[in-house]
């Protein structure tokens, strides 16, 4: 079978015969000789095996490069090694055609003999399926090319001949190194069984299969055979993560069944080591118990192939968030490109997609197969950053538009029943985490709220001033430093946060907490004298540590609010991030169904103003 992965769904109907008519083979008359005058001359028959051949090598596409530091490679269709290029299903099936099949078979066998049966198992069509059963298999077209390889396809006749229940197709690939040979097969010799299996190899290439909601286990691939990615454009980027890197890739059509409408995917590749493989299935497994939402961007199918591990995911036409903002402005006059989809509403429904999307993962429900639902244990997301909205491009009324998703669920972690986690347990996102993480043991669901409160702080920045603000933001936050005496670190503590830490030292004159303790330390200095020091220390012991809104963050949220284009629906979504999301004390910050509420209420009074 071509591709490897088999098929919920089998054809019904299938060309098998329960009394299958012998064929032997019969060479015509007068062949052992090359006359010139085809058809009558051994010369056809070579001639229609090279041909079919180069057809097969033309066709074939180059696997995706080893080498995950470097674009994909454009490889020449004259490189035709094993591990390195396959042939799409689809070509497969044009190529050996049932048409094509018969016409090479006639080159080779006497006209008496019933080519028509030959061929139907060679190339069953798209009105008859494989004796296996599976719609996948494209017949014996496989097995035929491999022995046209090797000039033997005179042994598929002994394959035919098998009874129905014993008869190969290319379901049965591949044929391994420790394996047997069907006993159809058995006239080959050593030598020949090895090229066979090197040219099953770049024949086939896998299927893959869209993963199942609750499944987290990862399917394990042939590494011999090629992963049927296509070559990218050259403009395609690299992204390099710490321990994974991200690229798009275009999968063929004929190899999956992740998407009916696009063959574009993004691939999350694991770097080697044990270390990747903890994250990876860690990722996984967080991925897939987040909820079915379309506001999140899901896994569609996971695996490990030669020794490195992959997600596939939905393809990001537009990037990241961080990458909209530095390519597009709302305003020509801010720079970059104008973003002709950019309104007021626009920002708002995106927003509130993003906040409908992270309320789903805080209360969450699964809809079972029976269309029941039941509940899901909440995660914390743990990582909400620009980077992690990803910009899936639409046509609105004839324009370019981007629709907002939130993604990468790697470092998200169920809460226990209480709805907290320890601190440790948590992998932060260092700019944009809450003050809690730094002062408390503790962590809630809403640790969450602070980070899209700071995304959202950002995205109506780039919107009233432009991505430069942006940039001007975070230097301002870099300049503010925490109070004295509030880290271990020596001097000032600059690092990009919305918060930072100050204590609260009391005055010189205020004696509340002091605490008083001596020495003594008596030293010889001969026989018969010593000398005897004593010392007072005086302490406060534990100084109490707090957090608050960095003054540069206020600061910019007044800037924002006194430009005139700033118009009223933005000052009051900039007020709600102000007064009820950015808010030090975690208790008293609203939850994420408390701004989907809110941002709901906003697009739908903007929805019937216009």
């Amino acid at each position: 079978m071509h591709g490897i992965g088999k098929s919920d769904q089998a054809f019904s109907r299938m060309i098998a015969h329960d009394q299958p008519v012998n064929i032997s083979l019969q060479p015509r008359e007068g062949s052992s000789k090359c006359c010139g005058q085809p058809p009558s001359c051994q010369c056809r028959s070579e001639a229609s095996r090279g041909r079919i051949l180069r057809d097969l090598q033309n066709a074939s596409e180059g696997d995706l490069s080893e080498s995950h530091h470097q674009p994909l490679p454009r490889a020449s269709p004259d490189s035709y090694e094993s591990k390195s290029r396959f042939i799409p299903r689809g070509s497969l099936l044009q190529i050996l055609g049932k048409r094509t099949v018969a016409g090479h078979l006639s080159t080779l066998l006497d006209d008496s003999q019933p080519l028509d049966q030959l061929a139907d198992y060679i190339s069953p069509g798209q009105e008859g399926a494989c004796h296996c059963g599976d719609g996948l298999c494209t017949g014996s077209r496989i097995l035929f090319a491999c022995l046209m390889r090797i000039g033997r396809e005179d042994r598929i006749v002994h394959l035919y001949n098998q009874p129905t229940t014993r008869r190969v197709c290319d379901g049965g690939l591949p044929f391994s190194d420790g394996g047997r040979f069907p006993e159809a097969l058995n006239g080959l010799k050593e030598k020949e069984k090895q090229l066979f299996r090197h040219a099953q190899w770049q024949l086939r290439s896998h299927y893959l299969t869209k993963l199942n909601p609750e499944d987290q286990n990862f399917r394990q691939l042939d590494d011999e055979a090629s992963l049927p990615f296509l070559h990218i454009d050259e403009g395609a980027t690299t992204i390099n993560g710490g321990l994974s890197i991200v690229r798009h890739i275009r999968i063929d059509s004929e190899h999956h069944d992740l998407c009916e409408s696009s063959s574009h995917f993004a691939l999350k590749t694991f770097k080697k080591g044990p270390i990747s493989e903890e994250y990876f299935r860690k990722e996984l497994r967080a991925n897939q118990q987040a909820p079915r939402h379309d506001r999140i961007v899901p896994v569609l199918t996971a695996f490990k192939h030669r020794r490195r591990f992959h997600l596939i995911l939905p393809y990001a036409s537009g990037g990241n968030l961080e990458e909209l903002w530095t390519t597009y402005s709302s305003r020509g006059a801010l720079g970059g490109r104008a973003a002709p989809w950019y309104s007021t509403q626009w920002l708002l429904s995106e927003c509130l997609g993003i906040a409908e999307s992270l309320a789903a993962t805080h209360q969450p429900t699964i809809t079972t197969d029976q269309g029941g639902q039941r509940n899901s244990t909440p995660q914390v997301h743990a990582d909400i950053k620009p980077r992690n909205i990803l910009c899936f491009g639409t046509v609105e009324g004839g324009h370019q538009s981007y629709t907002l998703k939130l993604a990468d669920f790697g470092f998200a972690r169920k809460v226990n029943g209480d709805s907290t986690l320890q601190v440790g347990d948590v992998t932060h996102t260092k700019t944009y985490r809450p003050p809690e993480y730094d002062v408390e043991d503790f962590i809630h669901l809403n640790y969450d709220v602070w980070c899209l409160g700071c995304v959202y702080l950002e995205f109506i920045t780039w919107a009233v001033l432009g991505w430069s603000a942006v940039e001007n933001f975070t230097n301002r936050r870099l300049g503010e430093y925490d109070g004295a005496c509030t880290s271990e670190a020596k001097g000032e503590d600059y690092e990009d946060t919305f918060f930072k830490k100050v204590s609260r030292i009391p005055r010189w004159y205020d004696l509340s907490g002091l605490k008083f303790e001596a020495d003594r330390n008596t030293k010889s200095t001969s026989k018969k004298t010593a000398t005897s020091q004593r010392s007072f220390r005086m302490s406060r012991g534990k100084i109490p540590i707090s957090c608050q809104v960095k003054e540069s963050v206020k600061s910019h949220i007044v800037d924002i609010r006194n430009q005139e284009v700033c118009v009223p629906e933005i000052r009051e979504f900039l007020d709600f991030v102000e007064e009820k999301m950015l808010v030090i004390d975690a208790g008293k910050r609203v939850n994420s169904s408390e701004v989907e509420i809110f941002l709901r209420d906003m697009t739908d009074r903007q929805n019937d103003q216009d």
